[in-house]
């Protein structure tokens, strides 16, 4: 007598534990994260050499949007607290 399996209804299927992602090489934040602060400090030294060079309308976007927008978006948390530590949502 050969028993049929039923297939788990989803309330009963166990959830698969994710594997936790490890901090690109280490550090504390992500790839992305740091492209996007080397992304903004190359604004701000091009904004400081425009600057230097007399133009005083560009350089200040470029400032502006070295120190406005790019470090503060690479320093922002993307990732909420309960991914990184494991904990189920």
């Amino acid at each position: 007598m050969t028993q049929e399996r039923r297939p788990r209804s989803p309330r009963n299927r166990r959830k698969r534990a994710t594997p936790q992602q490890a901090p690109f090489l280490g550090l504390p934040y992500h790839r992305s994260q740091y492209l996007l602060m080397a992304l903004g400090i190359l604004f701000i030294g091009v904004g400081f050499v425009l600057l230097y060079l007399g133009d005083a309308v560009i350089s200040t976007l470029a400032l502006v949007l070295g120190y406005v927008v790019f470090i503060p978006v690479a320093l922002w948390p993307w990732t909420s607290r309960r991914k990184h530590e494991g904990v189920p949502s």
